[in-house]
Parts: structure tokens; C-alpha cells; sequence
């Protein structure tokens, strides 16, 4: 006897049929088939079968009824060539972009790319979700490109971070200008990566060439600091490890991320000047936001700061495998937009309490003062522009000219402020205002607004 004829159903070679054990035949199960290749469907009260695909827009598509499956099959097959060759859907042969995607995008990762976690999730979200995602990459054309702009241009989104909830409650507001021209951005260099590794057609052209996203008019605004009272009155308030923390975010000039993955081998406070490495830009060893390493020289307030730290540290946190200069209490990295702890938000609010500041400053600001402190002299000697620029690593030095604006507006604010002329013989009554100048209280430093988008009263992560 045969495998098959001891089987008490066994699958018929020939016919689509399933032979059973008394010699009846029955309609075959359905054969599961290939993602991307569509399926079959079958009629309960007839038996009649269609094929179902999605199309290029991921809508489902269901074919008319047939009366039997082979039937069925030809009519699924010749849509789907059709498709293929109309649209570019890539039903079975060629790459398509949404393949594509996954390897280019785990190159960049191997390749040490420092957003790789954040471009995964612009792909996600909006390049994945593209009319055109699972088209074959050379059938990709610049007005396909053009469409899905368009289409971005009317998306809207409640944002990321925090908690689901949370998510839920924000209302829905139009794509950014900076989120869009990234993704614009990650699907040109994705196209040129394509082209570079041979993905493609030799006659494929780049379909985001020449594409950009309109920026939208923006007001600039000058770089928000702390102001000297301020300062002195968290230096009288602050605890130890706080002022410490903060002190040298000032004198630095550093990053929020490059002061979480500083090390101690980097550091060196017995060279002629002190100076510190910025190797990373954020944990564990992403590079720098410049893309390389640079050497920032520490002046007397960070020394001192950086000392007061180490006493610290040494006496309340025994546990540093990694060697790390600013450890968690725990001896690990500590967390993005949570420089100070868990309690992070609630420490930064009861240390602005204490120290009668109402305004609202984040964490980043601490390395806007130093900028500008530097600018303006306030350490010593003034500090050019380009000085500037390589001490924080910016590329491109307009990046830096805003900490000038920030310095004009505080020259601005203490002319309005000066009532007096040579020879005059004593000041405006109490409560009177010069005439032509719109005097306030002297201010030798102008409080302005954060042209990085900053919100909330907690530290912001990192910029």
C-alpha cells in the first residue's frame, strides 16, 4: 500500500481535489500564497472563488467571482502583472522601496549613523507609508516624489515623546517644516545609496533631485540665557552636585548629550590649559553632532566645577564600570532630558523657586550662556565668533551669529536703560520715563526667546 492510500485524506497530484478516505472527493484547501502576491477567497454557499491583492496604495482589491479556482488564479495573475507593469508594484521580482528601505537603513546603523533610532522611525511613519513604498526602486519617478510632498504638506500628526495617554490628549498639528525636509532628505539619500550599490537600472536618475520643501517665513528671535542675578542666585540655593553640574554646562559650553558620555580618560586637568575631549555626542558612542571629535579648553569656572564634582562623585557613587565623569547614581549613563535624576522636572522647578527665577529656562541654555558670556567677555578677555564656533562644534557659522543677536539685544536693552548725559546733574524722578528713549531698570542682560522650540520648565534632552 502507498503513503498516500494509507493517508486516510490525501492531496490529489492531478485534480485540485482532496481525496477522501471512502473515495469522495472535496474542494481542496486553499494554498497559502506569497506576501505581495494576493490570495484566494472562497464562497460558502456555492463554492464560487475570487482573488483579493492590495494595490499600490495598500487598498484592498477583490476580483469578480469565479467558478473555480484555477479560474480564479489566472484572473489574480493577470491583475497583478498588470499592476506590476502600470504601477511598479513589485508583487514578486525587483527590489522595492519599502525592501530597500530595511537594508539601507540597518547600513546606516552598522555605518554608526547618530539618529539611526529616529531615522527608522521617520521611514516609518512617512516614506513607508508612501503610495509608492512597495514599487519596484527604479519605477520610482520625480512626480510620484512630487505627489507624496504634497501630500505631506497636508499631514498631521500629534508629535512624539511621552507617555500614550499623553499622546492621545495633543491635538493634531501640521508636519513641522524640519521633520518634512528630513524625510525628504532620507528618501534622496536612500535613492543615492540605491544608485551607488548597484540597486537599480545604470539609466535610473535620483527621482528627489532639485526637491524641497518650502520653509515657511520665521521671525529670528535672539538665543535665550541665564543672566548673571540669575546665576548667582542658584550658586546661593543649589545643592552641591546641582551647582557643580550646572557650573560646568556654563563654562563649557557643552552639550547636554556630550556631558552624559564624557569620560574620565578624556578629561585633563593637569595639562597647560585644562583641556577636555569630546569624543561623543551622545551614549554609548554615537559621534558628535559636527561628525568628529573636538578639543574644548576648560576655563577656571569649569575647573573649579568640575573639581567640586569629583569630590562629589567620589564620596556618593562607588559604583562607575564605565568610567563615566557625570554617572547615574547607579553607575550607568544618565537619561536624555533627565540630566538631574528621575525627579528631573521637579528638581529644575523647586531650584527656579528657590531662586526667585519665573521665566522659563531649560537645560540647554546653560551652554547658550556660556556662548555668550564668552561673546561678551564677561570671563575675560571677548572671544571672536569663529572662536566661538570651534569651541561648540557648530559647522556652520551663522549657527553661531545668533549668540551675537543675543549680545546686540543685551546692548539694546542697557542703551534703553541709560537715562544720563555728561554734565546733567541728577537723575529722572521715580516713576518718570526719559522722553525719547523709554528708560526701564538697568539690565545688562536681555532675557529673549529660545530659538530652538523649546518647551516645558524641564531640561530639554539635547541640540
Amino acid at each position: 500500500m502507498s503513503t498516500n492510500d494509507a493517508n486516510p485524506a490525501t492531496r490529489s497530484a492531478v485534480a485540485d481535489v482532496t481525496v477522501s478516505g471512502d473515495g469522495s472527493s472535496e474542494p481542496a484547501p486553499i494554498a497559502r500564497r506569497k506576501k505581495g502576491q494576493g490570495g484566494l477567497e472562497t464562497r460558502k454557499s456555492d463554492g464560487a472563488v475570487r482573488g483579493t491583492f492590495r494595490n499600490a496604495r495598500r487598498e484592498l482589491i477583490r476580483m469578480p467571482w469565479c467558478n473555480d479556482r484555477v479560474d480564479a488564479t489566472e484572473q489574480l495573475q493577470a491583475a497583478l502583472e498588470e499592476m506590476e507593469a502600470t504601477q511598479g508594484l513589485s508583487s514578486g521580482g525587483g527590489m522595492s522601496l519599502r525592501t530597500w528601505g530595511k537594508d539601507f537603513l540597518d547600513q546606516r546603523e552598522l555605518e554608526g549613523g547618530r539618529n539611526a533610532s529616529s531615522e527608522k522611525a521617520l521611514w516609518k511613519k512617512h516614506i513607508a507609508t508612501a503610495d509608492f513604498a512597495d514599487w519596484k526602486l527604479e519605477t520610482v519617478q520625480t512626480k510620484d516624489v512630487k505627489r507624496w510632498m504634497v501630500a505631506m504638506n497636508s499631514k498631521k500628526s500629534r508629535g512624539r515623546g511621552g507617555n500614550i495617554r499623553a499622546n492621545e490628549q495633543r491635538a493634531l498639528r501640521p508636519l513641522s517644516w524640519q521633520t518634512k525636509k528630513h524625510a525628504l532628505n532620507l528618501l534622496r539619500t536612500s535613492m543615492a545609496k540605491a544608485i551607488e550599490d548597484e540597486r537599480v537600472t545604470d539609466d535610473f536618475v535620483n527621482p528627489c533631485i532639485g526637491l524641497r520643501f518650502k520653509k515657511p517665513p520665521t521671525v529670528k528671535e535672539a538665543t535665550n540665557f541665564f543672566t548673571r542675578p540669575e546665576i548667582e542666585s542658584i550658586q546661593k540655593v543649589a545643592a552641591v552636585d546641582v551647582l557643580a553640574m550646572m557650573e560646568f554646562a556654563i563654562a563649557s559650553a557643552m552639550r547636554q548629550g556630550e556631558m552624559r558620555a564624557l569620560r574620565d580618560e578624556d578629561v585633563h586637568l593637569d595639562a597647560v590649559p585644562p583641556v577636555v575631549t569630546v569624543r561623543y555626542g551622545k551614549p554609548p558612542k554615537q559621534p558628535t553632532k559636527g561628525g568628529a571629535p573636538r578639543t574644548v579648553p576648560l576655563l577656571p569656572m569649569a575647573v573649579r566645577a568640575l573639581r567640586a564634582w569629583y569630590a562629589y562623585r567620589d564620596a556618593n557613587i562607588t559604583f562607575n564600570p564605565k568610567g563615566l565623569v557625570f554617572p547615574a547614581e547607579r553607575g550607568g549613563y544618565r537619561s536624555a532630558g533627565r540630566f538631574l535624576g528621575r525627579n528631573n522636572g521637579a528638581q529644575w522647578k523647586a531650584l527656579f523657586k528657590k531662586a526667585g527665577i519665573t521665566r522659563h529656562l531649560v537645560w540647554h541654555d546653560l551652554r547658550h550662556t556660556g556662548a555668550t558670556a564668552l561673546l561678551g567677555g564677561y570671563f575675560g578677555r571677548k572671544w571672536r565668533l569663529e572662536e566661538i564656533q570651534k569651541l561648540l562644534g557648530h559647522q556652520d557659522i551663522s549657527t553661531t551669529e545668533r549668540y551675537a543677536h543675543a549680545l546686540q539685544e543685551t546692548l539694546n536693552e542697557a542703551a534703553r536703560a541709560t537715562w544720563g548725559d555728561i554734565g546733567e546733574a541728577e537723575a529722572p524722578a521715580s516713576g518718570t520715563k526719559a522722553t525719547d528713549t523709554g528708560a526701564k531698570a538697568p539690565n545688562t542682560s536681555a532675557t529673549a526667546t529660545d530659538t530652538e522650540g523649546n518647551s516645558g520648565s524641564t531640561p530639554k534632552a539635547d541640540g
